[in-house]
């Protein structure tokens, strides 16, 4: 069978969903991860190895781009990078996060960064996205697959959120499919 003949790879977010954006909150402390699904469509073969990687973190406003390295996604609620998904089964990745903290000794509650889920952490914080419009180039990949390669634009809005939602200082679309790069 040739490659990608009965598997076809999609990646999907919802923004108004409760699993492809949760909101968890220890103690003063409020985290927000936002996830995207990677979906075996059809046939009756599981997709072997699934990667989610990370080509660019371009941002739109800026001379030159983030230099974020090329690393994998991590699959959600597991170390793995690398996942089997069987047919018509969705396997969400984590793809960044935000925290914020609102204890009483806090001068105001501020969200230091929006942290790409990326494996392995950055040492240097290259993984930290600091506010502005950003474009994500990601590809999607398996053994037993055709590759095929994505785009979503992330608006991180600020940092010093005072009132409201720890995800209103984020705004994320839907990956969308792009030709091979």
């Amino acid at each position: 069978m040739p490659p990608g003949a009965a598997r076809n790879l999609r990646l999907l977010f919802d923004p108004a969903s409760t699993t492809d954006s949760i909101i968890i909150t220890i103690n003063s402390r409020e985290e927000c991860w936002f996830r995207f699904r990677a979906r075996n469509e059809v046939g009756r073969e599981v997709a072997a190895g699934v990667q989610l990687l990370l080509l660019e973190a371009r941002r739109e406003d800026a001379a030159q781009h983030h230099a974020v390295p090329m690393r994998p996604f991590q699959a959600t609620d597991l170390e793995a990078v690398r996942v089997e998904i069987p047919a018509g089964v969705d396997r969400p990745f984590d793809i960044f996060h935000l925290e914020r903290d609102s204890s009483p000794s806090a001068e105001r509650p501020t969200v230091p960064g929006l942290v790409l889920a990326l494996t392995p952490q950055s040492r240097v914080r290259r993984d930290h996205l600091a506010p502005g419009r950003y474009c994500l180039a990601l590809a999607l990949i398996a053994d037993n697959c055709d590759a095929t390669y994505w785009q979503a634009d992330l608006l991180f809005k600020k940092q010093w959120l005072l009132e409201g939602s720890i995800n209103d200082s984020v705004e994320v679309s839907a990956p969308v499919r792009v030709d091979r790069r």
